[in-house]
């Protein structure tokens, strides 16, 4: 389309007339910054002052950023989901003690079991309730395409400089569609767990690898029954919502094979995924593990093995490292721990070690007020930072994301507030923590997984796939399919959401 010169220059007077007003205003030869109150209370932090970004996270004692009082004003306390219950999360009760003791603000903690994050998260987020202001995301089974339109971004939060201190394989999953829109509170993998006194007692050397695992527990289980009773067993584990497809997973990593394929298909027709399921399947088929265990939560299992019932369990180590040696002392002091194991003695042994790793992550949701928004974003800031993270990898035993915590781990066990630790157990109403002064299995155990294990991200369909696996499960387990027919329909489903 021909324009007139006339037009032309008019447009171009109008388009530098525009561009005039556009242009900062000059003082003294300086441009003038925009008014504070144009700016989000977030954006009024100096968030590289008193120290760069990396140096108050990394302080042996975190360093609130400048600006943060007036940022927060008016801001008393505000409510988050806690993934799991909060009485076993000492950690997360000192991290929040403690945030209240550099603020003052209270934190409210909301438990929230795993099972029901995802379909209580999202009501929380369709439903805009503003009595909530962080919302629960654990162990990611989906991305976050139902959720991320509902949430603030952080990505002011990730700069480079940051991004740099964490496990990128770990954090990776907090960013959808090109932006941050979560916090890590902790990294959660699993340890196998063994009564040492049980093994030695039935004649069983410490397991090399998962056939091995296998055997051993058959071994243990035939003497526990013998010996102590027939309502002992050999493992245990929890089978219901995400836990059953948990320890598949660990057993598709234990033979070096990713549960997503290339082409980003879930595959249950490969070598691997049948293996992986006829383990499971033989451990109720052989009655190593009692059919009860079927209806067993994650929290149902860990006790079955707490009162002394079975002799191993795969689970999440802090449980185990923190709340089994205070809670049930004998079983506690009487407990061996291993990583997740390669799969035959013939594999690898750079596979030892490679297994899930998940995180509980707190996301913003973006209708609630920038006050209370930027409170948050400041509890996010000291979750992840050295002091937070300490506390959980070596109070609670959960693993990290920062990689800093693994490289200097034998000086962090001095810098613990081991009477803040005490103080979070008495409200918690539980037994103090055991002070520990250096790194046992579980924490090396853990820093070996935070290195080598793996994040995988599923598709928002994925718990549909996941229940029916688990329906299929319970199926072969008491003999009603054969695996080749299960799996079939377990593929089935997945395929259809191709």
């Amino acid at each position: 389309m021909m324009i007139s010169w006339k037009k032309s220059v008019v447009c171009a007077v109008a388009v530098a007339a525009m561009a005039l007003f556009a242009l900062p205003v000059f003082a003294g030869g300086k441009q003038e910054a925009p008014a504070a109150a144009e700016l989000k209370p977030w954006e009024q932090i100096e968030w590289n002052k008193p120290k760069s970004w990396p140096e108050r996270l990394l302080a042996d004692k975190y360093i609130l950023p400048e600006g943060w009082k007036q940022a927060v004003e008016g801001v008393k306390e505000f409510s988050f989901y806690n993934i799991g219950g909060i009485e076993t999360d000492i950690a997360t009760k000192m991290n929040m003690m403690r945030f209240e003791e550099l603020t003052g603000i209270k934190i409210n903690a909301i438990p929230l079991a795993p099972r029901f994050t995802l379909p209580k998260t999202l009501s929380t987020l369709v439903a805009k309730d503003k009595a909530i202001h962080g919302i629960g995301m654990n162990n990611p089974s989906y991305n976050f395409t139902p959720i991320a339109v509902y949430l603030q971004d952080v990505d002011h939060m990730w700069p480079e400089e940051v991004t740099a201190l964490y496990n990128e394989n770990l954090i990776n999953y907090l960013a959808w569609d090109g932006h941050w829109y979560a916090m890590p509170v902790a990294a959660v993998g699993h340890l196998n767990f063994y009564r040492k006194s049980w093994f030695e007692q039935a004649g069983v050397e410490v397991p090399t690898s998962m056939l091995e695992f296998a055997e051993a527990v058959k071994k243990v289980n035939q003497w526990a029954q013998e010996n102590l009773g027939p309502d002992h067993y050999g493992i245990v584990f929890s089978v219901p919502s995400t836990e059953l497809f948990t320890r598949y997973r660990e057993l598709m990593y234990a033979q070096n094979k990713q549960v997503i394929g290339p082409d980003g298909r879930l595959d249950f027709y490969s070598k691997e995924a049948q293996n992986a399921f006829n383990w499971l399947v033989d451990m109720f088929r052989q009655g190593f593990i009692t059919e009860d265990a079927l209806n067993f939560g994650w929290m149902d299992a860990a006790n079955f093995f707490g009162v002394g019932k079975a002799g191993a369990i795969t689970d999440a180590p802090a449980m185990f490292y923190g709340f089994f040696q205070s809670q049930y002392p004998e079983v506690g002091q009487d407990m061996g721990a291993l990583t997740n194991l390669k799969w035959s003695e013939d594999d690898p042994d750079e596979w030892n070690g490679r297994s899930l790793i998940g995180a509980n992550s707190i996301g913003l949701p973006k209708y609630i007020d920038n006050n209370h928004k930027t409170a948050v974003m400041l509890w996010f800031d000291y979750l992840r930072s050295l002091e937070g993270q300490r506390n959980e990898a070596i109070v609670e035993g959960n693993a990290s994301f920062l990689l800093h915590l693994w490289e200097t781990l034998d000086a962090q066990f001095n810098m613990v507030d081991w009477n803040l630790a005490d103080a979070a157990a008495k409200e918690l109403g539980i037994n103090p923590p055991v002070r520990r002064t250096k790194a046992g299995p579980m924490i090396t155990g853990n820093a070996i997984q935070s290195e080598k294990s793996l994040l995988e991200v599923f598709r928002p369909y994925f718990p549909e796939v996941q229940d029916k696996f688990n329906e299929e499960f319970a199926n072969v387990a008491t003999g009603k399919a054969s695996t080749e027919e299960a799996l079939q329909r377990v593929q089935e489903i997945a395929d259809t959401f191709r």
